[in-house]
C-alpha cells in the first residue's frame, strides 16, 4: 500500500486545457489519460489525498467521477467541489516518515504559524516561480497535475527529494 498527493484534474472542464496549456487534442482525451494515469498509478488499496477541484462539469456528477477512480481517496475540498454528496475531510496535518505536512487545496489558506512542510493545489502551473513542483525555501509541494505530468505523486518519492535536499 502506498499513498498519494494530487490535485487539479478538472474533469470535464474544456478550458482548463487552454488556461493551463494542457496538452490534449479534446475533453475527452483529457479525461480519459486523467483517469488512466491516476488507475494506472493507484491501487485499490492506496491511500490519495486528493487536494481539491476533481471536476468541473454538470453533466457527471462528483460521486460519478470518484467511482472511476482507484484508492482510499481523502478529499480536501478544492474550490471547484461543490456537492453535498462527497464527505469532505478539511485540510490539516498528516505525518509521512518524520515529517509533517499541513494538506490543503489553496496555500493561502495555511495557517500564518505553520513552518513546516504544505502539499496544495490551486496554483496548477500558472506561477512556477513561487510554486513550482517542490519549493525547498518556502517548503511547499505543488501536486497539481498541471506541474506532476497528469499523474499522482508518491509521497515517498516527495519525502525522498526533501531528505536528499536537507
Amino acid at each position: 500500500m502506498k499513498t498519494w498527493v494530487t490535485s487539479d484534474l478538472h474533469l470535464g472542464h474544456y478550458n482548463i486545457m487552454k488556461y493551463c496549456n494542457r496538452p490534449f487534442d479534446s475533453l475527452n482525451s483529457m479525461n480519459q489519460a486523467l483517469i488512466w494515469n491516476w488507475n494506472r498509478s493507484i491501487s485499490k488499496y492506496d491511500t490519495v489525498y486528493f487536494l481539491g477541484d476533481l471536476a468541473f462539469t454538470k453533466h457527471i456528477k462528483l460521486v460519478d467521477w470518484l467511482k472511476m477512480l482507484n484508492g482510499q481517496i481523502i478529499f480536501i475540498q478544492g474550490n471547484h467541489d461543490p456537492s453535498r454528496q462527497i464527505q469532505f475531510d478539511k485540510p490539516g496535518v498528516i505525518k509521512y516518515k518524520g515529517r509533517s505536512f499541513y494538506i490543503v487545496h489553496d496555500p493561502k489558506d495555511v495557517p500564518a504559524r505553520w513552518s513546516e512542510w504544505v502539499i496544495h493545489g490551486h496554483q496548477h502551473n500558472n506561477n512556477l516561480v513561487k510554486y513550482p513542483f517542490i519549493n525547498f525555501e518556502n517548503k511547499t509541494v505543488n501536486a497539481s497535475v498541471d506541474v506532476t505530468q497528469y499523474r499522482p505523486v508518491d509521497m515517498d518519492y516527495i519525502v525522498g527529494r526533501i531528505y536528499r535536499n536537507y
